[in-house]
């Protein structure tokens, strides 16, 4: 799994001065894009507009996608790229970072 896990930590939505700044959104062992897709449409994307950051910062590590031995998820690379499209539609200045991932193939197509 990846941390924090569950959702349950006191660290799943922010400490001290960052309480209430971080969201946890856990999912279930093979989610996959349509997981992903639900979490930008109505979890991500109200987040963006109601907080409105001058810039966005995306993770984006191939270890949630299929066939990854540590993962256990079941991401799509092509949902994966509609996960950050739609992150890059909100028109924010955006940082993407690359990351994780145990699967070379997946690897070398993200």
């Amino acid at each position: 799994g990846f941390f924090p896990c569950s959702g349950s930590t006191p660290v799943a939505t922010g400490i001290g001065p960052g309480k209430g700044y971080a969201v946890n959104f856990p999912v279930k062992e093979g989610a996959g894009d349509s997981t992903f897709k639900l979490f930008m449409e109505q979890v991500a994307s109200p987040i963006q507009k109601a907080y409105d950051p001058d810039i966005v910062v995306i993770q984006c590590g191939c270890d949630g996608l299929a066939m990854d031995p540590l993962g256990g998820l079941n991401l799509s690379v092509n949902g994966l790229v509609d996960c950050v499209a739609m992150a890059l539609d909100w028109n924010v200045k955006s940082l993407l970072l690359g990351g994780g991932g145990y699967e070379l193939a997946n690897a070398g197509r993200c």
